[in-house]
């Protein structure tokens, strides 16, 4: 056998090698991205259902609004979903559906006190049979998990349409806000429940933040 020979029988051995490394580290990081969802995602009791139980609190910073003194208001929601029987589902280490999150209140009962609570802090009084009434249409009301490449996120929406009547003036306007967190360990109802309040905290300010809702609430 040749010099050349050697050499190129050498070059071969040496390329299989690499060949093998690069399939090995390649075979590693599959098994460990397997690993990390499955620990991930099992963690979270995928196939229990989970009831959630949802709040919202007013900023304390918010102030009581002069015009709003003896100003009554009712407020009432709608749940305008096609499917009122959860809030989130749970998913598997492949991304597909397992157990259902469910809310231990009717989700339209939450909204109407997170709206009530948010009128209070701003000097409204509440009345089921005032002149001035608020309607909500919750058109969407649903967490969701995003599974990635070694990364698990949490996700939230809320969509809404509101009416103001008060005095034969109306104002209307659509709502939606998201929440949710990224890189989270575990899928359940816990990590729904935070994106699913920080969608209300967001669709909230949103409502509040729009001048004409306190205008019109506020008309005598």
């Amino acid at each position: 056998m040749t010099q050349i020979e050697n050499l190129n029988n050498v070059l071969k051995i040496s390329k299989s090698f690499i060949q093998l490394t690069e399939n090995y580290m390649f075979l590693r990081k599959t098994l460990a991205s397997i690993l990390c969802a499955s620990t991930i995602l099992l963690s979270g009791c995928i196939h229990t259902v989970d009831a959630i139980n949802l709040k919202h609190q007013p900023a304390q910073t918010i102030t009581k609004l002069p015009q709003a003194s003896n100003q009554k208001v009712s407020i009432n929601v709608f749940d305008a979903r096609a499917d009122k029987s959860k809030v989130g589902t749970k998913i598997d280490g492949m991304g597909n559906p397992a157990a259902a999150i469910i809310a231990t209140e009717d989700v339209a009962f939450v909204m109407k006190k997170s709206i009530e609570s948010e009128l209070v802090q701003r000097g409204f009084a509440i009345s089921d049979t005032a002149p001035v009434a608020m309607n909500v249409n919750l058109n969407a009301f649903m967490s969701s998990f995003d599974l990635g490449f070694l990364k698990l996120d949490s996700k939230a929406e809320i969509k809404m349409s509101v009416n103001i009547a008060n005095s034969g003036k109306n104002y209307q306007l659509d709502i939606q806000a998201v929440g949710g967190e990224k890189f989270i360990q575990v899928v359940d109802g816990d990590n729904a429940r935070i994106a699913l309040e920080m969608a209300i905290d967001n669709a909230l300010n949103q409502l509040f933040a729009d001048s004409k809702v306190i205008e019109t609430l506020t008309a005598r």
